[in-house]
Formats: structure tokens, sequence, C-alpha cells
């Protein structure tokens, strides 16, 4: 009986990903508290799942962020847990998901004659320009002077993105929010004690979604009019 080959590959993958992201979590546990440091290691280890989805690309690898979240077990024992181990299954599972998916999306696209990589590039962007915003919004103050650019900015760049793209179908590009808002942590001294990826449901989307429509809607108008006098 012949044996099928051990996937090294994707050993390595489960590995690597397991080893990172557990040492993350016992050093945020054993280094004390601090607010700046728990969030970068949140980001750090949504960014590994997202590239650990993205680099198994298989199904299964949504199942990675349950690892080490098990193998942090004991430092609910002998010492103070992470605040990140509860949340790893919650925001851990979809950026694996979300890495495989645009794994195999990028494949199917790669097929696909007269692909603009250039908006592929520009939604990249605007997705690692979100998140970052967001990570760092969650550390401001509500009375921050730094609080009103940033909704402005924010709003703005969604005008800019619609009117790059001019594409109705860019829409779609605003249902990543609250996806990517749900590991962002409520500050302890929010005004409103309300998760960020519900604010993003609710409120933010769909003003986003209407900035967004403005810049696609100014595109094509240019268009229009530019086509006009050749007509």
């Amino acid at each position: 009986m012949r044996m099928s080959p051990v996937p090294y590959r994707s050993v390595g993958i489960a590995a690597a990903y397991s080893v990172s992201v557990t040492g993350a979590l016992y050093w945020d546990s054993l280094a004390g508290d601090s607010e700046s440091r728990q969030l970068s290691i949140l980001g750090g280890v949504l960014l590994l799942s997202l590239l650990a989805g993205a680099a198994a690309e298989r199904w299964w690898a949504v199942l990675l962020p349950l690892v080490p979240a098990l193998l942090a077990l004991p430092l609910e024992i002998f010492s103070t847990p992470s605040a990140t181990v509860g949340g790893l299954p919650l925001y851990g599972v979809p950026a694996a998901a979300i890495g495989v998916g645009v794994r195999r999306a990028a494949k199917e696209w790669i097929r696909v004659p007269r692909i603009s990589w250039w908006a592929v590039g520009l939604v990249a962007v605007y997705t690692a320009c979100v998140s970052a915003v967001m990570v760092y919004a969650a550390s401001l103050d509500g009375d921050d002077e730094f609080a009103t650019s940033i909704v402005i900015t924010f709003f703005a760049a969604h005008a800019l993105v619609g009117f790059a793209l001019g594409r109705w179908r860019a829409l779609l590009l605003v249902l990543l929010l609250p996806i990517l808002a749900v590991p962002v942590p409520v500050p302890e001294d929010a005004y409103e004690p309300l998760p960020l990826w519900y604010a993003m449901l609710i409120w933010v989307g769909p003003l986003a979604a209407l900035t967004m429509a403005v810049g696609i809607g100014l595109r094509n108008t240019t268009a229009r009019l530019r086509e006009a006098p050749r007509a």
C-alpha cells in the first residue's frame, strides 16, 4: 500500500504560525500591561493569520488560530492571560478565511485577461490603510484634536477611492469595514461602549458608501463630459 506524501509545506505553515502567535501571546501576558504593545500584538497576530491563510490556500487554515489559543491556556493558571487570547478565534478565524479567499481569488484573476492590476493594488492599499486607521483611532480619546481630522480624512479618502476606481462595484469595499473592525478593542473611556464593528455596520459604513458613490458618480460624469464633444 502506497502512503501519501507528507504535506511538508502545510505542516511548516501550521508550525510557524502556531509558534510565532503563541510566543506573542506569552510575551504579552508576561511583560505586563501596555495598551500600545497589546494593540501592536493584536495587529501582528491579525496579519499573521491573514498571511497564514494566504500561504496555505486551503480552507483548513481557518482552524489555525485555535491552536495557539489552546497552547496559551496555561496562562489562565500560572499568569495573567493576554487579552488577545480570548478573542483569537473571533478575529483570527475570519482573518485566515480572508487570506485563503484572497489567495484563491488572485489565482483566478490571473487567468482573466485585461485585469487592472492597478485597481487590485488600490484595493490592497485601501484595506491596509483602513485597518491602520481603525487601530490608531481606538487609542484616541473622544476629545482628541486629531479625532475630527481623522473622520474627515476617512470619508474624503472613500470619495477619492471611488473616483479612482470609477466602477459601482467598488461599493463592495465598504463591506470590509465591519469585518476589519471586529478585532479592534473599544477604548475604556469611550463615550459609547459599542463595538467598533457595530458602528461601522450601522453608521460609518453607509456614510462611507455614500461618499464613495459621490466619487464614482463624479468620475462617470467627467468621463461623459469628455466624450460629449467627440459625439
